[in-house]
């Protein structure tokens, strides 16, 4: 293999890392709203639930 060859061969492992970030970026951008909706929602839902549990405790220990 000759140093041209394998500078070629470095810069194409190179572009071809480079078209997989580009592909994965366009797809987050294209499918923002629908990953980005419901892990957003759980993670509100999970944070209240745990709130009022722990609040629920605390009413709890204060009447007892």
């Amino acid at each position: 293999m000759t140093p041209m060859n394998a500078f070629a061969d470095l810069i194409n492992s190179k572009m071809n890392s480079i078209d997989r970030y580009m592909a994965v970026a366009q797809f987050l951008r294209r499918n923002l709203v629908s990953i980005s909706f419901p892990v957003l929602t759980a993670t509100f839902i999970y944070l209240d639930w745990s709130r009022t549990k722990n609040w629920k405790l605390q009413q709890q220990k204060v009447e007892n």
